[in-house]
């Protein structure tokens, strides 16, 4: 009988995806996301996304669940901007695990940091206060820790 368990191929990268469309795909969103294309760069990663498996691929969701926060918060729609916020913190926090070195390499705590401020301007969100300034947002920017690794 064919064991149909994914936990033995959960943090495998498919061998299809070379390193250097993996690190292009990266760098690509990032590029998108730095110069604040945030719907751009969640499309560029969703490319990525459809390629990973395991603890990577849910790694590359997290990044586009940044952007798509950041796409929510520009469009003024509070709701779905807290939603993603969560749901982005909780794939980049989750156990260590992510085994490409690219991902390794990009510094997420401008991310993490952003979204906790970002956190507490929504929940001041309600009915009988002006709803807050897409401007007041922390944007962050993405880097990575050894330019050279790629």
């Amino acid at each position: 009988m064919f064991n149909d368990s994914s936990a033995s191929n959960e943090n495998k990268t498919p061998i299809l995806l070379h390193p250097r469309k993996r690190a292009e795909l990266l760098e690509k969103g990032m590029a998108l996301f730095n110069n604040e294309l945030f719907f751009e760069a969640h499309e560029e990663w969703e490319r990525l996304w459809l390629l990973e498996q395991g603890r990577d691929r849910l790694f590359i969701q997290g990044l586009i669940q940044v952007a798509g926060h950041l796409v929510h918060v520009q469009k003024g729609q509070w709701s779905g901007a807290m939603g993603l916020l969560k749901l982005a913190r909780e794939k980049l926090l989750a156990p260590i695990g992510v085994s490409n070195p690219h991902y390794k390499a990009l510094d997420i705590e401008p991310l993490l940091a952003a979204l906790d401020y970002n956190e507490e301007l929504l929940l001041k969100v309600n009915p009988t206060t002006p709803p807050p300034v897409a401007g007041a947002f922390l944007v962050p920017k993405l880097f990575l820790h050894h330019a050279g690794d790629f």
